[in-house]
This record gives C-alpha cells, sequence and structure tokens, in this order.
C-alpha cells in the first residue's frame, strides 16, 4: 500500500455563492492558501453539474454528461493534491433531482464541472504532507504517488512491541502530569540516564523521558529549592567565580557530522510530531514548540539528527534514538 502520515492540520469552513464554479473556485482557494494535501466535503444545491467515469478499456475519462438541475447534493467528498506543478480538485458527487410529482432520479459520479445554487464546504488540511499525482501504468489513472510500505501494519506491530516493553521510571512520572504551556530550559543535567530495554540502544521513550525529566527539575528547582541555596554542580549567576560544568554540556565529537538544525527549521519527533525549532537552550538543549502550541527542551546527545528533507517551503530534519 502507499501511506502517507500527517500530524499537522487546518481547517477551512466556508460557502460558494450562487453562479460560481465548483473546481475553479476551490483551485483558487488551493493556491491562495498554498494547500498541498487535503480532504473535501460539501452539502448544498447545484444548478448543474457535468459527471464523468472512468473507463478501464479505453483507460480514459469518458465524455461528460450536462444534467440540469435544480440539484439536491446528497455527498460532496473529493481531495486536493499537486499534479503537474497547480494544486489538482479532484471531487465525486452524488445527486437527486425531482423528475415529476412525487418522483425522484438520483445520480453520481466524477465532477468534471458544476455551478452552484449554495453550497457549504469543509477543508481538511494536511500540512506536513505534499500529495503528488502521477499516472500507474497497471490502471492508467492518475494516482498518489509514493513507496509502497506496509505502512500501518509495520507501525502497529513496532508499536505493540514498544509496549510490552518496561517503562522508566520517568515516563511513568510524566504521564501523570499536564504539560507546560511555557518552556522550561533545563538548569541541570540528568544524573542518571535510563538505559533502553533492549538492544543496548536508546528508546523513543527514553528519550522523551530525559527531556521531560529535565524540564520537570527546572519548573521545580526555583520553588523547592531556592531557600536551601543552589544545588551542587549548578551555576550559581550571581556569583562571578568558577563553577565546574556540568558533565551534560560536553558534546560528543560524534555530533561533529551530523547536521544542526536551526531555528525556523522542523523536526521530525516519533512521540512529538512535526515540531518548530525556535533555538538552542543555554545547556545545549533544542528548543522546540510542538503541533499544539507547548514548547518543550529535547537533548541530542540522545537523539540522532539525520539529513533534512524538504516539503515545500519547509527543512525537516528526522530524528531517532541515538545507538549507545
Amino acid at each position: 500500500m502507499i501511506v502517507f502520515e500527517s500530524r499537522i492540520a487546518r481547517r477551512f469552513v466556508g460557502r460558494l455563492e450562487r453562479g460560481e464554479e465548483v473546481i475553479a473556485t476551490l483551485r483558487q482557494l488551493c493556491e491562495h492558501e498554498r494547500v498541498r494535501a487535503a480532504w473535501i466535503h460539501g452539502a448544498g444545491m447545484l444548478e448543474w453539474v457535468e459527471l464523468t467515469e472512468w473507463d478501464p478499456e479505453r483507460e480514459a475519462w469518458r465524455a461528460p454528461r450536462r444534467v440540469e438541475g435544480p440539484l439536491t447534493v446528497l455527498s460532496l467528498e473529493g481531495n486536493v493534491s499537486i499534479r503537474n506543478g497547480p494544486p489538482w480538485v479532484q471531487l465525486s458527487v452524488m445527486v437527486a433531482r425531482q423528475t415529476g410529482p412525487g418522483t425522484f432520479e438520483t445520480l453520481g459520479g466524477a465532477v468534471a464541472s458544476a455551478r452552484v445554487y449554495a453550497l457549504e464546504f469543509a477543508f481538511d488540511v494536511y500540512e506536513d504532507v505534499r500529495l503528488e499525482r502521477d499516472e500507474e501504468a497497471a490502471t492508467g489513472l492518475s494516482l498518489f504517488k509514493g513507496s509502497s510500505v506496509r505502512g500501518v501494519f509495520a507501525r502497529s506491530g513496532e508499536r505493540t512491541q514498544e509496549l510490552a516493553r518496561p517503562k522508566p521510571a520517568a515516563v511513568i512520572a510524566a504521564a501523570d502530569e499536564d504539560e507546560d504551556e511555557e518552556e522550561h530550559p533545563s538548569s541541570s543535567p540528568v544524573s542518571a540516564a535510563p538505559t533502553a530495554a533492549t538492544g543496548g540502544g536508546v528508546s523513543w521513550a527514553v528519550a522523551a523521558a530525559v527531556s521531560q525529566e529535565a524540564e520537570k527539575r527546572a519548573a521545580a528547582m526555583p520553588a523547592r529549592r531556592a531557600p536551601q541555596g543552589p544545588p551542587p554542580l549548578i551555576p550559581d549567576i550571581t556569583t562571578p567565580k568558577a563553577v565546574p560544568i556540568p558533565e551534560a554540556r560536553e558534546r560528543d565529537t560524534s555530533f561533529l557530522d551530523e547536521p544542526i538544525p536551526q531555528k525556523g527549521d522542523y523536526v521530525d519527533h516519533r512521540q512529538f510530531g512535526l515540531c518548530r525549532v525556535e533555538g538552542e537552550d543555554e545547556d545545549g538543549g533544542l528548543r522546540i514548540r510542538l503541533p499544539s502550541g507547548v514548547r518543550k527542551v529535547i537533548r541530542l546527545d540522545f537523539l540522532e539528527v539525520l539529513p533534512a528533507r524538504h516539503e515545500g517551503d519547509r527543512k525537516v530534519f528526522p530524528l531517532r534514538p541515538r545507538k549507545r
């Protein structure tokens, strides 16, 4: 199968005015909002519609058939993708019209063109996906282009194995607390990092736990430890004397060959999703903003930065647990 995963979405809800051509108007909206992947739903009435269907024998669309209205839209579904450059709007519709006293006719097919009487619509836009179309040799249809993968089945098996592993205590504790709305840079290193349950590597749960543990310590220190003086190995910013440098700030030389995400770039984190980079933390961590708006600090000494990919005007760096 061909599978695309989206973790960031926008939604548009609106209506088309009487006399507007459906596909042309929706395409203008896509060009204006730079939509590269979306799903469309609609309901209302049409003055007329031209319907067509695919001919498998000829591997071509049949000549459109014009259906005069007024037509009640029973179902309108479709999507937006990229085909030969500009956004491509593809719609299917089912309509009903009265043909006599108490009699109705139902028709459906792919929309070649249609004029609006009154139409309301909803757009689900997938910001982090670019759907491109290309002709498939087996059918002749212009379908989503991508590499064949096992898709959700592979992800499902991997998730089942991860759930079966023992969870570090830091992960269990983090699950009981809500995420902070503002960023809390880590002011002390994690003294003993948990190790992965298998293979001597670092799992996503461990990497996330380290970041969450650092944030919770930073949030708790001003209220709980300030009256007792600074904890060991924490730089005293009020006293201009030499203090020990935390071990976590020392960079591993293996990092030198890896790309470094800059402010404005994105990182693709297995648990947090596609996150915008907001800068570097004073302790060497990377400040990121999650799709939900929550800010976090992640530690790149536990995560490996892979070469960037480009999604439209975005530069995205995939992350994976670093092997120890």
